[in-house]
């Protein structure tokens, strides 16, 4: 799951922003797999629950999208990285997280509107009415 911070929060997000696989500061992870074949720690993100093989970390920083550290088949080389490559929503949790559901869901969301990395738009709603 992708992870953000913003407002201060560390939230989940339910939008997987696409990376930049050209980006000269992300790289394919060269293998780490132990002798039964198996990555350690990111095991899971070589799973079918993470088909893309790999999860970011975000930051919103005075209305920037910025790329704060990968995990799995790609690596974040030095420094975090301005998301200049990325425009659509990205889709926060917010409030708490509701019971008896398969999925984990948030009492809210907040939709962040993003035009190359800047934040443009933001609204907050409801989810199914809870």
């Amino acid at each position: 799951m992708e992870m953000i911070i913003y407002k201060g929060k560390n939230r989940p997000m339910s939008t997987v922003p696409y990376l930049d696989f050209d980006h000269p500061r992300i790289k394919k992870r060269e293998s780490r797999r132990d002798k039964r074949g198996y990555q350690g720690s990111d095991l899971f993100l070589n799973t079918s629950a993470c088909h893309r093989g790999y999860c970011g970390y975000w930051h919103i920083i005075e209305d920037r999208l910025i790329l704060s550290a990968l995990a799995g088949k790609w690596v974040l080389d030095g420094e975090p990285v301005f998301a200049d490559w990325y425009s659509g929503q990205l889709l926060i949790a917010d409030g708490n997280p509701l019971r008896n559901t398969v999925v984990t869901m948030y009492e809210r969301e907040i939709c962040l509107q993003i035009d190359s990395g800047i934040v443009v738009a933001e609204s907050m709603g409801k989810l199914f009415g809870f």
